[in-house]
């Protein structure tokens, strides 16, 4: 579907999202840049990892290529992305990263120092039966957040390549989590007035590590009560 360009499964639109960088540098419509990339040129990059398995997919749409490697067993950071680049290598891609120094995009900051996510923002998580209202506040002081009725308390919040990361106090209902005792992570995308992205109810499954259960999350920024 990137490498068809009269393909009907991806619209034009679409293919036009996925390789648009312009609000963020290295994130587009779900699908990462190759920061290491040092021709200029595009290498579209997905990436994730779970308890026992990963995978890694690499697509350089003008080249007219790509890769995918799946692995079920514990690997290193970074082990499937790299075999992507050398089954990239071995099918003639020959635009090697110059080095592997980390872009600045990338180093997470805290959150209290990007006056562009500040503000008060009121929104809603959606799980299978209810929308649980949640409400952050972000400023110089860093984050501070809410879900239900509870009141606003502080949270450690970073934002690396468009993204906001925390860990919040309380929780979802017990009905929506399958009655598991659980810890809150919520990840933002930022657009203009509007935060979306989910919160994982991340649970433990008796001698198992934990399960993740993910619930999309919507907030809206007050008007007037920004930084810029």
């Amino acid at each position: 579907m990137f490498l068809d360009r009269n393909s009907p499964f991806l619209s034009a639109q679409g293919q036009r999202e996925i390789e648009d960088f312009s609000q963020y540098p290295y994130y587009s419509a779900g699908w990462w840049k190759d920061p290491f990339r040092s021709d200029g040129g595009l290498t579209l990059l997905a990436d994730g990892a779970a308890l026992g398995h990963s995978a890694s997919m690499k697509v350089p749409p003008a080249e007219g290529l790509a890769v995918a490697v799946l692995v079920n067993g514990e690997v290193p950071d970074g082990f499937t992305v790299e075999l992507c680049d050398l089954l990239l290598r071995a099918a003639g891609f020959n635009a090697p990263p110059a080095s592997h120094d980390i872009p600045a995009a990338f180093v997470p900051h805290p959150a209290g120092e990007d006056s562009l996510w500040w503000g008060s923002w009121n929104g809603f998580v959606k799980t299978s039966t209810s929308e649980i209202p949640i409400r952050v506040m972000l400023n110089a002081g860093g984050l501070s957040a809410a879900l239900g009725s509870d009141s606003l308390k502080h949270a450690d919040a970073t934002v690396s390549y468009g993204l906001m990361e925390s860990q919040l106090s309380g929780g979802l209902p017990l009905s929506s989590v399958a009655g598991l005792p659980h810890t809150i992570e919520i990840t933002l995308r930022r657009s203009g007035d509007l935060l979306t992205g989910y919160v994982s109810a991340v649970a433990k499954l008796g001698d198992r590590p934990f399960l993740m259960l993910p619930f999309y999350v919507s907030l809206k920024r007050s008007p007037g009560i920004h930084s810029r």
